[in-house]
């Protein structure tokens, strides 16, 4: 993850890549996040709690689809960087679902409020429902855009 985090924020943070060495909260959320002391331990237990979850959904997309989304809330609680720990949390979420033979979530930005209230409300049941909907979408484009592809003549 925090080779992710270099590369999305290159030449956009002085710390890349790195955790967070100053407090740091989200706005309008009403929770804290990770202390700097706390965060090597909490990320630690995010990685291993976020491979049991995975591990004790047995393939099925529903379970998966929500263990990511809890895991994802659960990042962006801990807010392990200084900056840019949305897109980092995005990346990895989606990272997760297509290592689980799940398609992307992409959340539109007319999506984003939406998506800021399942985080700050902590709402892994409603986020996930809405997830699956968008992840399904996803899935149903891609398979258009492949038929089409399949079907294409070449002059």
């Amino acid at each position: 993850m925090k080779d992710i985090h270099a590369k999305l924020m290159e030449r956009l943070a002085h710390d890349a890549g790195l955790f967070k060495k100053e407090e740091n909260a989200i706005l309008g959320a009403e929770f804290n996040t990770a202390s700097v002391s706390q965060n090597p331990v909490m990320m630690q237990q995010w990685v291993d709690n976020t491979k049991f979850k995975i591990d004790i959904a047995n393939n099925d997309d529903r379970k998966i689809i929500e263990a990511v989304i809890d895991s994802h809330i659960e990042f962006e609680k801990i807010h392990p960087f200084s900056d840019g720990n949305g897109r980092t949390g995005r990346m990895i979420m989606n990272f997760l679902l297509l290592q689980n033979n799940n398609f992307p979530l992409i959340i539109k930005g007319e999506d984003r409020t939406r998506y800021l209230g399942f985080l700050a409300k902590e709402d892994v049941k409603t986020f996930s429902n809405f997830a699956s909907e968008l992840i399904e979408f996803e899935k149903d484009r891609s398979l258009r855009f492949a038929s089409k592809e399949a079907n294409r003549i070449e002059l």
